[in-house]
């Protein structure tokens, strides 16, 4: 048997610099002994990027050398990502935990692109900083097609975060992460969640100046939902169409709209229509048409309302989706 040279021993040493490590890396982790050498070394690595002299970009480098390097056993490598995933939960549960040092810890998760460490990127979710949010919600995404049996959970707690996430960007990810290829009830429910989550924000005044409900719907739009799947989603969106007609009209009137107000309205609006063209399917001459509307010089605030009425109703004449199975209360209230 070759013995190593004293100085390729050292390079093989240098990989982590801690022996213990280098030696349960080469073989199949067994035990609570190897669980904790594991930790430690994740921990004396991040403890690297947090102190007074922090070294920036070092944690998300080691791991990814280690997770890549060919004499790591397939057997490290998935306990790797177990250890990961727990390791970045309890770090992001830290309000301590500096910015720059959370950022790299989630990107360290997005290397990894494994389901094992889903629990970091949930904590991430809960973070204060809406970059993490941000980036745990597109690494929820990126791992979503590699989730299997674990959907339900998965879905669940996207859920949560979609539901108390405020702002549009990161809902816009959560949507995302959640646009599985074939919508179950469970998925249907928790998109509706969410978006039942933002209409209240928006009839309590909150300004919606973002993309979320468009990518939505352009998901929602190229999936087969059934009748009964897609009854929520509709109420919530007539509700949508009825405050974005009202705040158009509002700031139409004032002559003046907030930055980008204008244009995600006109955009939401008018891909609202379409879903609920290809869901509903009102018969000729039925339902609004507000986006045609909209394209009119100059719009007309009452034309608005008279194709949203045709929607929506009102006390005097019902609209489409008024009808079953639909059943908007008039007006939308």
């Amino acid at each position: 048997m070759a013995l190593l040279s004293p100085l390729a021993a050292r390079a093989q040493l240098d990989l982590t610099g801690d022996q213990a490590l280098e030696d349960l890396r080469k073989r199949n982790p067994a035990g609570d002994n190897d669980t904790q050498i594991l930790k430690n070394w994740l921990k004396a690595e991040f403890d690297k990027i947090t102190g007074p002299n922090p070294e920036t970009g070092r944690f998300r480098g080691v791991v990814r050398t280690v997770r890549n390097d060919g004499a790591t056993s397939d057997a490290f490598r998935e306990a790797l990502m177990t250890r990961l995933g727990e390791f970045a939960r309890d770090q992001l549960a830290s309000a301590d935990l500096p910015r720059k040092a959370a950022a790299e810890l989630v990107r360290t998760l997005s290397d990894a692109n494994d389901p094992r460490v889903i629990p970091g990127y949930l904590n991430g979710l809960n973070h204060s900083e809406q970059e993490i949010r941000y980036l745990s919600a597109k690494g929820m995404q990126d791992i979503r097609n590699q989730i299997g049996d674990d959907a339900p959970a998965f879905i669940a707690g996207l859920q949560q975060r979609g539901v108390a996430e405020e702002n549009g960007v990161v809902v816009e990810r959560i949507y995302l992460a959640l646009a599985f290829p074939n919508p179950t009830d469970e998925l249907v429910g928790a998109l509706n969640a969410i978006l039942a989550a933002r209409v209240e924000r928006y009839r309590q005044g909150a300004v919606l100046v973002d993309n979320a409900e468009p990518t939505l719907l352009n998901y929602l739009g190229g999936v087969r939902l059934t009748d009964a799947q897609a009854r929520g989603i509709v109420r919530q969106l007539a509700v949508f169409l009825r405050l974005d007609v009202a705040d158009f009209g509002a700031a139409a009137e004032r002559g003046q709209f907030l930055p980008g107000q204008r244009d995600s309205i006109e955009r939401r609006i008018c891909i609202i229509e379409e879903f609920l063209r290809q869901s509903v399917r009102p018969g000729q001459g039925l339902g609004g048409d507000i986006c045609r509307k909209l394209g009119e010089i100059p719009v007309l605030p009452a034309a608005l309302q008279f194709e949203l009425n045709n929607w929506i109703g009102t006390p005097q004449t019902p609209g489409v989706l008024n009808d079953n199975p639909w059943n908007v209360p008039t007006g939308a209230p």
